[in-house]
């Protein structure tokens, strides 16, 4: 009974290392991380050779572009009609080992070469960070034909693709088949001379805006030039990709006869945020490079300001309200903070409601009056660019409590000494004396204008 208890165990013991080795022997040990998870934001495409093309059959090198950058941890790998295990590929990205924004490998028969007929090449793109593995894939299909047939189909270009070539460098590693009797049996590589050294490009990329607004015109421009003698360089590939974050355009092109390349386009009224620009630049004899810039694209704010009152008088109250709004599409924006400084002695700060709406209320000072005070306004949301303001309002002339109104105080009057005579004194025969001295003394009143009126001010940024 005992032994039968420690050989059940035994057996529960070596089972999970048994499961393991046969899936590392028989699926590959790749297949353990294909169980990572998908991550929409990682970006992966073969470039070259294009999908669905033709290629002579043996050795055959693939290039292609990532999302990885100096901030990540990725790496690239390929198979070939799905055999495992994955082959990692080459990093050629210009911050040097590890960087996958640019790869390349070669398919050969250390792994597998290219056979006659459909051959499916899929690149994985494989990011770790922390404990977490993200991956995404992309794949293409050529159809692989003797090289006697195809080169005397298309003699000047390894693949029938437009501007997508394998270099020169490359087509050493291609394998022909011949036979004597038009019926295929036997491959031999060809014998080919050292490959030469490749020259080294510089490329200068830039974005027309660095901060733009939806719906605006954005151009990118790249000037390719030998990076030792600085001579500019026409005819060299360039394949930019454009990403928002949430979707990725591909615009391929050549340079002109000044090295550059032009790509304008307009951009989308709905979308903000970062965009990335990749170009990939490639040119027989010379060593193909990847180069990127970002641009940001933020909206345009209406603020739209309301003041009650555009004439304050000292101690009474004055409302400020502020309406934010989309200065494309008139949408209400809530959510936006709005902070305030009044006459540099009184700060306030607040967010718009539902309907983008924020207002403040607050009591002038009494003792002050006869000025014009300002109201600087600094209006934020995010994808929005910051929005800054003054609006100004007016304070009544304070009034002095004491005595007559403050404008009556300006005004001098003289005032003559006179004899004060009491009762009845004054007869007729008394009119031209003190009494009618004393009768020119009168009362004399001025009254206090008040004003009230409305001021609404519209700001756009």
């Amino acid at each position: 009974m005992k032994s039968f208890i420690l050989t059940l165990l035994l057996v529960a013991v070596l089972i999970p290392f048994i499961m393991a080795s046969f899936i590392y022997h028989v699926y590959g040990v790749e297949t353990l991380s294909e169980l990572s998870l998908s991550d929409s934001t990682l970006g992966l495409k073969i470039i070259t050779p294009p999908n669905d093309k033709s290629v002579p059959v043996g050795s055959l090198t693939i290039m292609g572009t990532s999302t990885d950058d100096e901030n990540s941890n990725c790496t690239v790998f390929v198979d070939w009609n799905n055999q495992k295990p994955f082959q990692k590929a080459i990093a050629t990205g210009p911050y040097g080992q590890g960087d996958y924004s640019s790869w390349t490998y070669t398919y050969s028969p250390s792994y597998h070469n290219i056979i006659n007929g459909t051959n499916n090449l899929t690149s994985k793109l494989e990011c770790q960070n922390n404990s977490v593995i993200t991956s995404k894939w992309n794949s293409i299909n050529v159809t692989g034909i003797q090289s006697e047939s195809f080169r005397k189909s298309n003699p000047t270009s390894v693949y029938n693709g437009g501007n997508s070539k394998v270099l020169p460098q490359l087509a050493s590693h291609l394998k022909v088949s011949t036979n004597n009797s038009s019926q295929i049996s036997v491959s031999k590589v060809l014998t080919v001379p050292p490959p030469r050294i490749l020259s080294t490009l510089f490329t200068d990329l830039k974005v027309g805006k660095n901060i733009a607004s939806p719906g605006e015109a954005q151009s990118v421009i790249i000037k390719v030039m030998d990076a030792k003698s600085l001579r500019l360089i026409s005819g060299a590939n360039v394949q930019l990709h454009i990403t928002d974050g949430m979707k990725e355009s591909e615009f391929p092109g050549v340079t002109n006869s000044q090295g550059l390349y032009n790509h304008s386009w307009t951009l989308d009224p709905t979308r903000f945020g970062m965009y990335k620009v990749v170009a990939n630049v490639s040119i027989p004899g010379y060593i193909p490079r990847t180069y990127s810039a970002n641009f940001q694209v933020q909206g345009q704010l209406l603020v739209q300001v309301n003041l009650a009152k555009g004439v304050v008088n000292p101690g009474d109250a004055q409302t400020l309200t502020v309406n934010v709004l989309d200065a494309t599409t008139k949408q209400k924006i809530s959510g936006a903070s709005v902070a305030g400084n009044i006459s540099s002695s009184k700060k306030f700060s607040s967010i718009t409601d539902g309907n983008g709406i924020t207002s403040y209320s607050w009591n002038i000072s009494p003792v002050s009056g006869g000025t014009i005070s300002k109201v600087a306004l600094n209006v934020v949301h995010e994808g929005y660019s910051t929005l800054s303001k003054i609006v100004t309002f007016k304070t009544g002339k304070s009034m002095n409590l004491l005595g007559p109104p403050e404008e009556i105080q300006t005004k001098q009057i003289k005032i003559r000494p006179v004899k004060i005579i009491e009762g009845n004194a004054c007869t007729g025969h008394q009119q031209g004396s003190d009494c009618a001295d004393n009768s020119k003394l009168r009362q004399k009143t001025k009254g206090v204008d008040s004003f009230l009126e409305s001021l609404t001010s519209q700001i756009t940024g």
